[in-house]
């Protein structure tokens, strides 16, 4: 009963940080792009297409989901099992079990990947709307 009151508490703070990932991810893709706004008029005068922009924009925002899945990896055993000890100190259980599973590791990154590539289409459709000759007039 425990656990899946655990388990349950537990999937619902993923939700929460999967959608302020999300939040996070498109944020900063967003300000990347609006600061390489010269940089992408040069790109679309040189003949980058719409798709080879997009596709620029949504490798940046995959290096930071697979960046962000790798150091949590490393980050979640030493924090789970702090948060293990903790919890069996304040709720005087037993023990809670620590199962590491690498089937949701490799589930969990499906899913930032499938966020992460949402996260980035109003960033990499915002670099498809920018008028190449007003991005290099100021230079």
């Amino acid at each position: 009963e425990h656990d899946l009151m655990f388990s349950s508490m537990f999937a619902s703070f993923s939700l929460v940080l999967v959608l302020v990932g999300m939040l996070g991810l498109a944020s900063t893709v967003t300000t990347n792009v609006l600061e390489r706004t010269k940089e992408i008029g040069i790109l679309r005068t040189i003949g980058a297409t719409g798709a080879r922009l997009f596709k620029m924009i949504q490798m940046e925002g995959l290096i930071f989901v697979l960046l962000s899945w790798f150091f949590s990896i490393i980050a979640a055993v030493p924090l789970t099992l702090l948060f293990n000890g903790m919890l069996e100190n304040i709720l005087k259980i037993q023990s809670l079990a620590f199962i590491f599973d690498i089937q949701s590791v490799f589930v969990w990154l499906a899913i930032i990947v499938g966020t992460g590539s949402a996260a980035c289409c109003f960033p990499a459709y915002k670099a498809l709307t920018i008028n190449t000759k007003e991005a290099i007039q100021t230079l």
